[in-house]
């Protein structure tokens, strides 16, 4: 199987309507939006059911062109139960629509086409995996990208409704069988309801077997009848039996039910603390006060990003393994939602760089080669430097400048952030408290801990382990019409009228944080390799600035929960959660994890599949023997 998702083959009907070539079906009728208002919207209860609701989630099988989730969106505007509540859809797809044949789709239907714009200028790239949209009006579209049978055993949600929206039964069987319908009873929340246009036998008696009620209600448009069903049984779905025409079984989810990851506050946060407002704890601010938390940033330094955070430019580029891990996808998936955050936040913050990257060890050129013969991203995100010499580089066409003072101070900006003060100690219980150097007591719902190396000052023998690593960059003058990249290891960015070049990672000497001239000298062979018209003797302004970063054994970030001393092992709920070990990919990580996070705080469903959660967890290194 190739690791890019197949591209739907389609045909249209004379009005318009998609057509799928592979199963002969359509992916909706002739009046196909009054059809799934009253398949899905009637079927599921809605807007009824989520009425004094301030979290509402959804689940689709079938995204197709999205018309379905336009019509639960064109719902939820009008009938929203709160100014801030969030609508989560969280929808399952093999083979995803272009954005151009979405347009096509969306063409009949007039009454949502301010909506399908919206949709469209943030249409999902073709990359198996979890790929998170956030629109307006507090909705969020989470896209599981990828074969059902697989994608949905990984997924980590709890949903309130299901639109059951494949093709027919008798085209596409493996959408409708009891181990799928089981998959979707195991992340339901208790009463769940289910709804589709298919009263097909073998259909409801898959729903039953997994714990559904199912019940026929009259249909819409063509279809006589259609299917109801309320999850009523109160045995989790992997003690559920299939019916005697089911054959075959999914495996369990790797451990990875997200009820029971999950330990939600008994209620929703109101106020939080984040210490550190280097690029984790900004991300973290900005994604608490997207679901209108106060915070406060607290940050030992004189202004956020003081420490490895603060360089004057800093590269997003997407980091490819030519295997498909739990690591692979976590990082595309990580450069594919951080993407979409830092261009959200305005070109002073972020802007197009297109970045070459050319071999640097040996075996670089066999692994070009590797993943050009079987990509993990489109064109639009990964080419071939020279397509009749694959080994010779890569092009990444989607990567990003970033300049993190703009950057930061967008992503604080509707936080409090405190400088210049230390976080002493830390107190969690129901709530959480944090103890500050001048002796002033913060006070917050939950507690989110970016600290770097400080955290283990902080969390103890709880912290993960860390050690640091010291980085070295130096930086000049240089007018830039269009910014680009360079990189074989090292890198050399041109944007925002500056050039940055380096970095060294090496063993943090006693003094700490300090610029050494053998540094300079690295970098200096660094720029004259990879731009060798660009002279370091003549670049005005020129400066080094040194920093130290946090990296694990591993050397793969962690985001999760902090164990508390008294929950037995971590068995019980938490007020606060952890971000750190991003080594020198900071800014590709952060907005990712830190939405993993506080989704999690506040009982959404996650941006990332289970075994992703599960490889960046910090409770990873106990059973490696490792200690803090």
């Amino acid at each position: 199987m190739t690791r890019l998702p197949p591209e739907p083959l389609l045909d249209w009907s004379a009005t318009g309507t998609p057509i799928s070539i592979e199963t002969g079906d359509v992916y909706s009728s002739e009046g196909g939006l009054e059809e799934k208002r009253t398949v899905f919207l009637d079927g599921c209860g809605l807007p009824d059911a989520w009425r004094g609701r301030d979290l509402f989630t959804v689940g689709e099988l079938g995204f197709g062109s999205g018309l379905s989730f336009l019509a639960l969106w064109d719902l939820w505007r009008t009938r929203r139960p709160f100014g801030d509540a969030r609508l989560h859809v969280v929808s399952f797809e093999r083979a995803l629509m272009s954005a151009a044949s979405a347009e096509r789709a969306h063409a009949p239907w007039e009454e949502v086409q301010n909506l399908a714009r919206e949709l469209r200028a943030r249409w999902p790239d073709r990359a198996n995996g979890v790929q998170r949209l956030v629109l307006p009006d507090g909705v969020v579209l989470t896209l599981h990208v990828g074969p059902i049978e697989s994608s949905l055993p990984r997924a980590a949600l709890r949903a309130d409704a299901w639109f059951l929206d494949g093709f027919s039964p008798a085209r596409n069987p493996e959408m409708w069988s009891f181990e799928i319908m089981r998959g979707i009873a195991r992340l339901s929340a208790p009463g769940a309801r289910a709804a589709t246009y298919t009263v097909a036998g073998p259909v409801r008696r898959a729903l039953a077997a997994a714990g559904f009620t199912p019940a026929k209600r009259p249909g819409a448009g063509r279809k006589r009848e259609r299917l109801e069903a309320v999850l009523t049984s109160s045995s989790t779905s992997a003690q559920a039996e299939p019916p005697s025409s089911c054959e075959g079984d999914i495996p369990p989810t790797n451990g990875a039910d997200y009820e029971q990851k999950a330990e939600p506050n008994v209620r929703r946060p109101l106020r939080a603390l984040v210490i550190g407002a280097g690029i984790a704890g900004a991300a973290s601010a900005y994604a608490l006060a997207q679901r209108g938390c106060q915070t406060i940033v607290v940050d030992k330094g004189l202004r956020p990003g003081a420490g490895a955070s603060g360089n004057p430019t800093a590269l997003l580029m997407p980091r490819l393994d030519v295997t498909d891990t739990p690591e692979a996808r976590g990082l595309i998936e990580a450069y594919l939602f951080s993407r979409r955050i830092y261009l959200g936040l305005g070109p002073d913050a972020a802007v197009a760089a297109i970045t070459t990257r050319r071999p640097g060890a040996g075996r670089d050129r066999r692994r070009f080669e590797r993943l050009l013969a079987d990509p993990p991203l489109t064109s639009d995100h990964l080419k071939a430097l020279d397509p009749s010499a694959p080994g010779e580089g890569l092009r990444f066409p989607g990567a990003l400048a970033i300049r993190p003072e703009k950057a930061l101070t967008a992503l604080l900006a509707g936080s409090s952030v405190l400088t210049g003060v230390e976080a002493s100690r830390i107190r969690l219980g129901r709530g959480a408290e944090v103890e500050l150097s001048t002796g002033e007591r913060l006070e917050g719902d939950v507690l989110i801990v970016c600290a770097a190396l400080s955290m283990s000052l902080l969390l103890g023998p709880t912290s993960p382990p860390m050690t640091g690593r010291l980085g070295q960059i130096e930086a000049g003058f240089w007018p830039t019409n269009e910014a680009n990249a360079e990189a074989d290891g090292g890198y050399v960015v041109c944007a925002f009228d500056t050039v940055a070049y380096g970095a060294t990672f090496e063993p943090v000497p006693d003094e700490g944080a300090v610029i050494t001239s053998s540094a300079l000298e690295s970098n200096r062979l660094t720029l004259k390799r990879l731009r060798p018209d660009i002279l370091p003797d003549r670049l005005p302004q020129s400066a080094s600035r040194a920093s130290v970063r946090a990296t694990t054994p591993d050397r793969l970030p962690f985001a999760g929960p902090i164990e508390r001393p008294d929950a037995g092992g971590g068995g019980g709920p938490t007020s606060g959660y952890m971000i750190g070990g991003l080594g020198s990919h900071g800014y590709l990580w952060a907005p990712f994890l830190a939405e993993a996070v506080t989704s999690r705080i506040f009982g959404e469903p996650s941006p990332a599949e289970a075994d992703v959660l599960d490889r960046l967890s910090p409770h990873r290194f106990k059973s490696a023997g490792h200690s803090p």
